[in-house]
């Protein structure tokens, strides 16, 4: 696990150096760089295989192609075996240094051989071409900015703000998205011009000019059809795989552990296949809500059934909120959700450096009860949409993005929308399922400039249809499923796991979402992975035999930490100062007239309102750190908030 970063077309070395600077928290081990006439490419390194002649950036034999990498190979070793017996020769141990071999043999079709977590970059010095790849899932970010035929790209988008000639402007299509579902999806950032190389692509660069291209897919359309005993014994042995692959580390390694079934059966496979007792640790927090299953008993009933060495953590809230500043640093992006795994990553990284964790399982296995749920409650209109004929689908998204947003022409158009919002409703069903501020609630919140920048197809409800062009998908469950999986999973959960996990330089793996168990689930029939109302039903049938008695049954616990509580007491008069009239007359985007509705009824004791007012208070402090002060370095963000947000805005308001 490290952090790549680099700039093509130019030398720059002291920009190299801030890029490096600024990433250290991704890779504190070691800092390498590379710089030819038009190119500085640099890596700082987390050691987690080949501590010893690992360090990056690695080249060839002959020294014209030099690569640097985010990320693990799992099944390296394989892939180095049959590289030597091609004729390869390695100087390092490392699963990077298969990666330029892999080039060598394969050219750009060499991703398709990788199983693991990476982003990469590979730079050819003969031919002065950059070529990279990300890998199938999105687990590795990876980030760039093309401009006056020079690219340059990072782990993070921190590294890319060290330029300062860079303009910082607001997405206004990606500020609309973070305001329905509170971070943003698709390939681009919430800053305009900076945009995300998707999972499953390849970027290249050469003569000013750039590609991106697709190497693999979710693939919904194929389903293999057997009895449940069948399925079952497929995806533990395809689970159990994908954690022995994953346990490959010359540090140690543990598990987070929940005592549900997706953390549980992974803890389960790495006890079976460790020698060792598996290190697990489980984190709790005072004032969370009490009607919640206790998941600390939960873990520790599991910890004792797998005989692992448990580590239980009592988290501080009142430290989290002190960390406010560094957690909005980190995330470079407005971002409202779950913040609890900075602390958790905070305190696991004082044992171990690599984590496995859970997540994966529900979008593998469950989300297809959204999707029977989803089925049941649209217009019958939305059924026949799905099934006609992709020009017709197209003609009328085409239509519907036309329609203005505001004003006396949205007016007009009202009748043509009444009977295309029926067709459509899917996708608004979709995008509504998890929103923040509704598209109703963001016309009376946003100004009018907002809403006729955006990009109508890549909002939520956009990209639901682009995906149901895209993929020609004729299921309900299945587009939802595959929705999921290309927005939330990527652009939320695997976001803020690595983003938080590498604040502290802690590497999380992920065994669910393995190449070979993602395939599989894919053939899976619906009605196999749903029954009524039980979601994950195969999956828990399929990991009974390996998990404590009665572990499947339990009410899934949705971790949440007590923003309500924090915003009407230690957060309030942070909340209040920073979302004043001032600073949102200043910001230029809000009505305030609706922001101090919202905070006013959430104060009063409006629970609906406490998502959306914490929602608003994060941008408030991103936009203060990013677009106001330009900070560019960590210490910036927290003068930033020592001059102009004092501390004792975060004590208890009387």
């Amino acid at each position: 696990m490290c952090g790549i970063f680099g700039i093509i077309g130019k030398q720059d070395r002291e920009l190299l150096k801030k890029m490096d600077n600024v990433l250290i928290h991704r890779g504190p081990d070691s800092s390498g760089a590379i710089n030819f006439e038009d190119v500085s490419i640099g890596v700082r390194r987390l050691s987690i295989i080949d501590l010893n002649t690992g360090d990056q950036p690695i080249h060839n034999e002959d020294g014209r192609l030099w690569v640097v990498q985010n990320g693990e190979i799992y099944n390296y070793l394989d892939l180095r075996i049959d590289l030597i017996s091609k004729g390869h020769r390695f100087y390092t141990n490392s699963d990077t240094e298969v990666i330029i071999h892999a080039y060598e043999e394969y050219g750009e079709a060499c991703v398709q051989r990788f199983n693991g977590m990476f982003a990469f970059v590979i730079w050819d010095t003969k031919r002065k071409r950059l070529f990279g790849a990300r890998d199938r899932v999105g687990i590795k970010p990876f980030y760039f900015l093309c401009k006056e035929e020079t690219l340059l790209f990072a782990s993070e988008i921190k590294a890319i703000l060290q330029d300062k000639s860079f303009r910082r402007e607001l997405d206004m299509t990606s500020f609309y998205n973070y305001l329905s579902r509170l971070f943003v999806p698709g390939n681009r950032t919430i800053y305009k011009n900076i945009r995300k190389l998707p999972p499953g692509h390849t970027i290249t660069f050469e003569k000013g000019k750039i590609a991106i291209d697709q190497y693999w897919d979710l693939n919904l359309k194929r389903k293999i059809f057997c009895e449940d005993a069948e399925y079952e014994s497929n995806i533990r042995n395809k689970l159990e795989n994908s954690v022995k692959r994953q346990l490959i580390s010359d540090v140690p390694l543990g598990a987070l552990l929940s005592g549900g079934v997706d953390s549980g059966s992974i803890v389960a496979f790495m006890a079976k296949n460790s020698v060792a007792p598996v290190l697990t640790f489980t984190v709790g927090y005072a004032g969370t809500d009490a009607s919640l299953p206790n998941e600390i008993f939960y873990a520790r009933e599991s910890s004792n059934f797998f005989g692992t060495d448990h580590k239980e953590i009592i988290a501080d809230s009142a430290v989290l909120i002190d960390q406010l500043p560094k957690i909005v640093w980190f995330f470079d992006e407005p971002f409202a959700g779950s913040l609890s795994q900075y602390q958790i990553s905070q305190l696991t990284r004082k044992y171990v450096k690599v984590v496995l964790c859970g997540l994966g399982a529900d979008e593998l296995f469950g989300d297809y009860g959204r999707g029977v749920r989803l089925s049941q409650y649209s217009h019958w209109l939305s059924h026949i949409f799905l099934y006609a004929p992709r020009l017709v689908k197209k003609a009328i998204l085409d239509f519907k993005c036309m329609i203005p947003q505001t004003g006396k022409q949205a007016e007009f158009f009202n009748g043509f929308n009444r009977y295309i919002i029926k067709l459509l409703e899917l996708g608004k069903l979709y995008a509504s399922q998890w929103e923040i501020f509704s598209e109703r609630t963001q016309k009376e919140l946003v100004k009018d400039f907002v809403l006729e920048q955006v990009d109508i197809k890549a909002s939520i409800e956009g990209l639901f249809f682009e995906y149901l062009l895209k993929t020609k998908i004729k299921t309900i469950e299945d587009i939802v499923m595959y929705s999921n999986f290309k927005t939330q999973l990527v652009d939320e959960y695997l976001r803020y796991t690595d983003t938080l996990s590498m604040a502290h330089s802690l590497e999380s793996r992920v065994p669910f979402l393995d190449n070979e168990l993602i395939e599989y689930a894919a053939t899976i029939p619906i009605r196999k992975m749903v029954r009524g109302r039980a979601d994950k039903y195969l999956l828990k049938n399929a990991l009974r035999p390996v998990l404590p008695s009665g572990v499947d049954e339990r009410r899934k616990g949705f971790f949440s930490l007590p923003y309500g509580l924090w915003l009407r007491n230690e957060l309030k008069n942070l909340a209040l100062n920073m979302l004043s009239k001032e600073r949102i007359d200043a910001m230029g985007y809000f009505s305030y007239k609706k922001v101090w509705e919202i905070v006013q009824s959430q104060y009063a004791g409006d629970d609906s309102k406490t998502y959306q007012t914490w929602s608003l208070l994060m941008f408030s402090l991103w936009h203060k750190l990013f677009i106001e002060e330009e900070v560019t370095s960590i210490s910036q963000a927290e003068d930033c908030y020592m001059r102009d947000v004092p501390t004792h805005l975060y004590k208890n308001a009387s």
